[in-house]
């Protein structure tokens, strides 16, 4: 588990979004702006209300906790596997976490590029190049559950091998 010996109210926001990826959704569930005014304390940002400032962090703390519990439920021995599971692991340990993540990631790109295009308007390129990038990512995942993946559940079961490889090849080429 992430350390969370420096986690305390005095950490300012925006150290807490950088060390504490977990806190991002807690500090947004509470409006407590990470971004322009990040360099304030948890406890600043909540004007000096400890007893808030205590259930912030131990919020903080249970996201890390349940964190490090599905890092180690997703370890697997992948030398172990069948293909169909090791197709299984990859939803479930990288495309549901990209579903999970790109619409904060694209939620929060775009508030900074309109917050801050003023005086930085390279954050509205950054945005027309993260949003595509996003949106190519799901489609790439819907695409190889919907297909790939299908094909080697379908390998798996016994089904034709050799034609199985001719469509699995040609789905490789379209990706």
């Amino acid at each position: 588990m992430t350390s969370t010996s420096q986690l305390t109210a005095k950490t300012p926001l925006e150290s807490l979004v950088l060390h504490y990826p977990e806190s991002v959704s807690v500090l947004e569930r509470h409006h407590l702006d990470f971004c322009c005014k990040g360099d304030r304390s948890l406890l600043e940002a909540l004007d000096h209300n400890q007893s808030a400032a205590e259930r912030i962090i131990q919020e903080i703390e249970q996201n890390m906790k349940e964190t490090d519990k599905e890092r180690i439920r997703r370890h697997v021995d992948l030398a172990k596997i069948s293909a169909s599971q090791l197709v299984n692991w990859i939803v479930d340990r990288y495309h549901r976490t990209l579903r999970d993540d790109l619409p904060t990631i694209k939620q929060l790109t775009g508030k900074v590029a309109r917050v801050h295009e003023k005086n930085h308007p390279e954050l509205k390129k950054l945005e027309g190049v993260v949003l595509p990038i996003a949106d190519a990512l799901l489609c790439h995942i819907d695409h190889e559950e919907q297909r790939l993946f299908r094909l080697v559940h379908e390998a798996s079961n016994g089904g034709d091998v050799s034609q199985l490889h001719v469509d699995i090849k040609k789905e490789l080429d379209t990706l």
